[in-house]
């Protein structure tokens, strides 16, 4: 890997962050009276996507193999665009919601497999 190629999944990542949060946080806001249960999804769903992130940053970071593909990422904002476009947001977000925290809790338990193997 070149300094170039660490530079530009660096910067995807961020930018893909920034977006989750930017537009999960918007929502919540948006639907926080009108459905404070789908603005609760929003909100999980962003924690989610965070966690799911940091355990595989935090699993690379001592030399864990960990696996992000771009499929998460892909039903990840299908998610948020089917809750952008839906009659029925709450929906979307509590699906994207578990959908996160089954991501974090796949990559926490890839780098305990790896611990393991050690």
């Amino acid at each position: 890997m070149t300094s170039r190629d660490g530079v530009s999944r660096f910067a995807d990542s961020i930018s893909y962050r920034v977006f989750d949060g930017v537009v999960l946080s918007a929502m919540a806001w948006a639907l926080r009276d009108a459905s404070p249960g789908a603005s609760a999804a929003a909100l999980l769903g962003l924690a989610g996507g965070c966690l799911a992130e940091y355990f595989c940053v935090r699993g690379r970071s001592v030399g864990y193999s960990i696996k992000a593909g771009t499929g998460s990422r892909f039903i990840r904002c299908a998610l948020v665009v089917l809750a952008l476009l839906g009659a029925s947001p709450g929906v979307w977000l509590w699906t994207l919601a578990v959908f996160s925290f089954l991501t974090a809790a796949l990559r926490a338990s890839q780098a305990f497999k790896e611990e393991m193997a050690t």
